[in-house]
């Protein structure tokens, strides 16, 4: 199924392309694109220099045992610092997804040699790749259930960020809010909670309510739902979005060869068993993308390329925060209260790095408001 769904998407009368991280999904797709072309596969990756795992180094290793035509862009942390808020404006909308920004810089390169490239996309929502569904499956324990909300509290008390967040997640919330809370924990985002703390009465914020399908509800194991919530949302709502107008911008059509139809309707009557065993994420993927390079290529730690936007936000991106998030700024856009902004960024600066997130959320919208509202 997978080798018809990239075969389909090399059809091409214009240089094609592929986008390689180094991860299993887009190793996979260049692995099966590699298989089923004539010529070495141009592939694309760019890194930062400050990045102690150097996960450019993983795609530079699977190009080379894959024989693709393979190019890398390593900028520093200053030079991709330098253009966050020059492609803020090309979103059209207050879309804080930084993850933007480095698939605009590798749209940009492999804009300057192909006009269609192939991507990962979906590898994770239809084969459990994320640490959220982890998390799903082990809160509907009743063992678990029973300790929940005393180590919630236990957690959110602790000195350590990872700890604090843990306890956040741990927050019992109405089986409506399930998925969203744990989507939004996962991706350190606000909760339900803190946003109706948050948002002030001017806004009236309607509090979002999602019920799993009665349909696959007995069928489904509690991970299986997740990924479906962020089939549905996430996916559609954030990823795609993204890698549409990162790569539009430059005039670059990206196409997504594991998000065929027939790939996903698979995908979703596959057995959990098959997507995550003994511990190991995606399996069947990698399972078979062993066929095609090294297997400690392939069975090794998930890590992307990330943003250090914490560490920009107390350095560099201040100035954002003081522009965008002042008593001024706050209250005449009238959406939040400025008392709780200045409790979240007090937090933030004490130490209370998971927070990092939410703050940039803020400094998106007010931003975007300002310039357009």
């Amino acid at each position: 199924m997978l080798e018809a769904s990239v075969n389909k998407r090399l059809i091409s009368d214009v240089p094609l392309g592929a986008f390689l991280s180094g991860g299993t999904d887009s190793s996979l797709v260049c692995a099966i694109a590699s298989k089923l072309t004539d010529r070495p596969l141009k592939t694309f990756n760019i890194g930062f220099k400050e990045n102690k795992k150097e996960e450019h180094v993983y795609a530079s290793k699977v190009a080379a045992h894959l024989k693709t035509d393979h190019h890398e862009y390593i900028l520093s942390e200053d030079e991709a610092a330098s253009i966050l808020e020059k492609y803020l404006h090309h979103l059209d909308e207050p879309f804080a997804d930084t993850s933007a920004i480095p698939t605009m810089l590798v749209s940009k390169l492999a804009r300057e040699q192909v006009k269609v490239a192939l991507t990962g996309d979906g590898g994770d929502e239809l084969f459990l790749g994320y640490g959220s569904y982890t998390w799903a499956n082990r809160l509907s324990k009743t063992w678990f259930k029973i300790i929940q909300a005393p180590l919630a509290v236990g957690l959110r008390f602790s000195h350590s960020s990872r700890l604090n967040r843990i306890g956040h997640l741990l927050e019992k919330v109405p089986e409506s809010q399930i998925r969203s809370h744990i989507f939004s924990q996962e991706q350190y985002f606000f909760s339900d909670a803190e946003i109706h703390k948050l948002t002030t009465k001017i806004l009236a914020y309607q509090r979002f309510k999602y019920q799993d399908s009665a349909q696959i509800a007995n069928r489904q194991t509690e991970a299986e739902k997740q990924a479906l919530f962020d089939l549905k949302f996430y996916l559609k709502d954030d990823l795609l979005v993204k890698v549409d107008r990162a790569s539009m911008y430059y005039s670059l059509e990206c196409r997504c060869p594991i998000l065929d139809q027939h790939v996903v309707k698979f995908a979703l009557n596959l057995p959990e068993a098959y997507k995550k065993a003994g511990g190991t994420d995606k399996w069947i993927l990698k399972e078979i993308l062993k066929e095609y390079i090294p297997r400690d290529l392939v069975y090794r730690p998930k890590s992307g390329f990330s943003i250090p936007l914490s560490r920009w936000l107390k350095g560099q991106f201040k100035y954002l925060i003081e522009q965008n998030l002042n008593k001024k700024t706050v209250e005449e856009a009238g959406i939040v209260k400025f008392s709780e902004v200045e409790r979240l960024l007090e937090a933030f600066m004490n130490g209370e790095e998971f927070l990092y997130n939410r703050i940039w959320l803020l400094i998106v919208l007010h931003k975007w408001l300002k310039q357009y509202a």
